[in-house]
């Protein structure tokens, strides 16, 4: 995934993510950054499971910034 935010401008928008995985079984999703937020962070599987990642700018400097998500 690949986010642009300008300095002082609104945070970029969310971007969605499928994750799959057998019926029932309990996820869990984590980032390696405080600034990026993950909704929901933890579920069960389903046919269609879909998450949101999200990142809050505010307090970042310019610059590149890369994260994990796992």
């Amino acid at each position: 995934m690949h986010f642009d935010a300008a300095e002082g401008g609104f945070a970029p928008f969310g971007q969605e993510a499928h994750i799959y995985g057998h019926e029932g079984q309990r996820w869990t999703a984590e980032a390696s950054e405080q600034w990026v937020r993950i909704e929901p962070s933890t579920g069960l599987f389903d046919s269609q499971q879909h998450i949101e990642v999200l990142i809050d700018h505010a307090g970042l400097g310019l610059g590149d910034y890369s994260a994990t998500i796992s």
